[in-house]
C-alpha cells in the first residue's frame, strides 16, 4: 500500500508520501516535506509567469504602436497626398521627418505632383495657344468676305440713293473694324 497525506505539526503543514516495503509485512518508507518546499517553486513559477505575461503585453502594445506611427501614418498621408491630387489638387507637397524608404516615397510623391501640375499647365497653355490661332485662322478668312459684302452692300445703297443706309452701314464698319485691330492687338501681345 502507498499513497500520501497532508498532515499538520506544530502549525506547519507537511506532505507525508509514505509506500508499504513488499519483503516486509508491517514496514512503510515514510518521505514527509514541509508542504511550503513543495509550493514555493511552484508560485514562483507562477509569479514568473505572471510577470513575463505583462512584460511580454506591454512590449508587443509598445512595438505596434512603433510599428503604426514608423508605419501606418507615413503610409496614410501618401493615401491622403493621392486623394488630394486625384481631386485635382496638383499643388500638394508631402513632409516626412525620418530618413528611411518613405522619405523617398515622399520625395518621388512631391516630384511626381510638381510635374503633374507643370505638364497640365503646359496642355491648358498650349490648348489656349491653339484655340487663339483657330480663332484668328476664321477671323482673318472671314474679314475679306466680310468686308467685299459690305462694300458691296456700299455701293448698292449709293446707287439706289440711300444715304442714310450707307451711313450706317460705314458706321457699323469702323466700329466692327475698330473692334477687330483690339481684338488682334491683345491676343499678339
Amino acid at each position: 500500500m502507498s499513497g500520501n497525506r497532508l498532515i499538520k505539526l506544530d502549525g506547519e503543514q507537511y506532505l507525508v508520501n509514505f509506500s508499504a516495503l513488499s519483503n516486509f509485512k508491517d514496514w512503510y518508507i515514510v518521505d514527509y516535506t514541509p508542504i511550503s518546499e513543495v509550493l514555493n517553486p511552484i508560485y514562483a513559477n507562477q509569479r514568473l509567469y505572471y510577470f513575463s505575461s505583462v512584460f511580454l503585453l506591454l512590449f508587443s502594445i509598445l512595438l505596434a504602436l512603433l510599428l503604426y506611427r514608423d508605419v501606418q501614418i507615413p503610409i496614410r498621408k501618401l493615401l491622403w497626398g493621392v486623394r488630394k491630387i486625384t481631386s485635382g489638387q496638383y499643388s500638394i507637397t508631402l513632409r516626412q521627418e525620418s530618413n528611411d524608404e518613405f522619405m523617398y516615397l515622399f520625395d518621388r510623391f512631391n516630384e511626381m505632383s510638381k510635374e503633374i501640375k507643370e505638364l497640365i499647365e503646359r496642355v491648358y497653355m498650349e490648348q489656349i495657344r491653339s484655340k487663339e490661332a483657330k480663332l484668328r485662322q476664321l477671323h482673318s478668312q472671314i474679314q475679306p468676305h466680310f468686308l467685299y459684302n459690305s462694300l458691296a452692300f456700299i455701293k448698292s445703297m449709293t446707287e439706289l440713293d440711300e444715304k442714310q443706309a450707307v451711313i450706317d452701314m460705314s458706321i457699323s464698319l469702323s466700329r466692327y473694324f475698330r473692334q477687330t485691330i483690339k481684338f488682334e492687338n491683345t491676343y499678339t501681345t
